[in-house]
């Protein structure tokens, strides 16, 4: 039998680990008091990567709620909160970049896809790649973005890593559906789709299957398929873990599920996903013409 005592260390992070459930469950029941107690627990941790993690998930948690100013400042903070580490410093930036790149700045993305991806040497940078490839096609620099896109593919094959080959073909379907080539975006996406893990209990919630399946759908949306996007949109919101760490791609997908239920002519159907929209976003400051509309349908 091993006779070493437990540090005050191994206490503390079985703490934090315990706060982390905490904040996960809190997530699923949608109880945004406790998650943002929990997030903020963490947040104040002398140890700077349970910090780190808490500032991230506080600003997953304020996502929720449709805060993206509050959640771009902490994920600012926790890009800066472990400087020693090249990867969660990427990390976090990605995260903003994503951020960015949702509520229409693809400028400020840019900017932080370009600090993620100096850290060549993680697995962040292809993260950081797949941003700053999307921000540059939004900004019209399409040959630039195929040129960082070659660079995605060069790094995933070299990781040997299925999910990264996922992360490429999902670029590579973005890319198209940016030029209008819907049929060659949903061949990607399929791509996509079909280089992702089998999903598990034990699938980790950053896995890309709610962006990619958020893309797909939006492709169909896009190209007037309203039934496959529907079928998209509801893998999204019915994810149970799945969307933890997408909480903008999940909210959103109720306001479009409600816009789809509304061609069907399936009117309680849509106000049960407008009023589900409306319940995160009312009091945030994300998509205001959204929340708007949704509350009068909904």
């Amino acid at each position: 039998m091993d006779s070493k005592q437990p540090s005050s260390l191994d206490f503390t992070s079985l703490l934090h680990e315990l706060t982390l459930k905490k904040w996960v469950k809190s997530i699923l029941s949608e109880d945004w008091h406790g998650a943002a107690v929990a997030s903020g627990k963490m947040a104040e941790s002398s140890e700077r990567f349970w910090k780190w993690l808490g500032l991230v998930n506080l600003s997953m948690t304020r996502l929720y709620r449709g805060e993206g100013a509050a959640a771009l400042s902490l994920l600012e903070q926790a890009a800066k909160a472990y400087p020693d580490s090249e990867a969660l410093c990427s990390k976090a930036r990605a995260t903003a970049a994503h951020v960015l790149l949702e509520t229409g700045r693809p400028k400020e993305a840019l900017e932080q896809a370009r600090l993620a991806a100096m850290a060549q040497a993680t697995l962040p940078y292809q993260e950081a790649l797949f941003y700053l490839a999307l921000a540059k096609a939004r900004l019209g620099k399409s040959n630039d973005a195929e040129r960082t896109a070659e660079e995605l593919l060069r790094r995933s094959g070299a990781a040997g890593l299925s999910s990264e080959m996922a992360r490429f073909h999902l670029l590579k379907g973005e890319l198209a559906l940016a030029g209008g080539r819907h049929s060659e975006a949903r061949e990607d996406f399929q791509r996509a789709e079909a280089a992702l893990p089998a999903v598990t209990s034990e699938t980790p919630s950053q896995s890309l299957q709610v962006p990619v399946w958020y893309s797909r759908a939006s492709c169909d949306l896009e190209a007037g398929d309203f039934g496959a996007a529907a079928d998209g949109f509801e893998r999204i919101v019915t994810s149970f873990s799945l969307h933890i760490d997408w909480p903008i791609l999940y909210v959103r997908s109720f306001y479009l599920l409600g816009q789809i239920r509304e061609k069907q002519s399936d009117d309680e159907g849509a106000r049960t996903n407008y009023r589900r929209f409306v319940e995160f976003w009312k009091e945030g400051d994300l998509d205001h013409r959204w929340v708007q509309e949704a509350e009068s349908k909904g």
